[in-house]
Parts: C-alpha cells; structure tokens; sequence
C-alpha cells in the first residue's frame, strides 16, 4: 500500500500546477496574469461578480491553499485558564480584515477583488507561483455558479499601461 501512496504522491508533485483543462474541462489565461489582474483594479467586472457573491467563504474552505487564520483567546469553564486558539478564518468575513478603524475590505467587492488578486497574482510575488492549483473546488462549491475563470477571462486580456 505504501508504494502505491508514492507512485501517487509522485505524480501529484511532476503534475503541472494548471493542467490542461482536461480535468475541469475549464481553461486559465495566465499570460501576464498578474499584470492584468493588478492593473483592473477598477474594472467593473468586480462589482458585477459582488453582486452575486454571498461571501459565504464556499470556496476558501475547500481551496487546498488557502491558510488564513485568526487567534482567540478561550477561557476555560472556570474562567482560570485562557487559551490561545488559532482558528482557520475566510478572507470573505467581514471580520477577518477588521481593525480598530474597521474593517480593510468592507464590501463583497472588496473581498472578492482582494481573495483572486491573491490567489492568482500576489502570490507570485510572495511565494514564486500561483496560489490556485487549477482543482476547480472554488467552482464546484459555489452555491450562485461564480467561476474563476470566467471572471478573469472577462477582465480581458490586455495588460493596462501605467
């Protein structure tokens, strides 16, 4: 069983990160991707998609690369003891980017815009590569049918010039 398990992990780690579409049957222009994604920051296309957004954090619960947390301090049932808790949080809660100011993204829009900027173009900068590993769980769950790569393919494929 063991040999089995590292045949697969084998072929989990040589696998190209985007595929070829033949597993999602869906397809993602990552041609200056980044460029494209951070210079439509104002593209209507974002209000469009937050309209049918629930932010119900759908696809960050069953995205294999998304990380974020918080941490909570629990008392115990006798109020002696507290502990430190860290907790996995959606970057679509409204709480998740509050400061005593309020909070950094507080619409639909906001979050959304921020969670794909993330995931598909800021992670280059943090980390050398793409934070979506092409799965399509973002797609599949998500209760109004808002799919990834419909919405990047309609922000268009020019990259907007500074």
């Amino acid at each position: 069983a063991r040999m089995a398990t590292r045949a697969l992990e084998k072929r989990m780690r040589d696998r190209p990160l985007h595929g070829d579409g033949r597993t999602t049957g869906r397809w993602l222009e990552t041609d200056h991707l980044r460029d494209r994604l951070l210079g439509n920051l104002e593209h209507p296309r974002w209000s469009e998609v937050a309209e049918r957004c629930l932010a119900c954090a759908n696809c960050t619960m069953v995205c294999p690369t998304c990380f974020c947390t918080t941490v909570e301090e629990v008392p115990d049932l006798s109020g002696d003891s507290v502990t430190r808790v860290r907790r996995w949080e959606s970057c679509f809660t409204w709480e998740h980017s509050y400061t005593a100011a309020g909070p950094v993204h507080p619409t639909t829009q906001s979050r959304y815009r921020q969670w794909l900027t993330h995931k598909l173009a800021s992670w280059h900068d943090q980390f050398g590569t793409s934070g979506c590993v092409g799965c399509g769980r973002c797609i599949t769950w998500c209760p109004v049918g808002i799919d990834l790569t419909e919405e990047v393919a309609a922000l268009g494929n020019e990259v907007p010039h500074a």
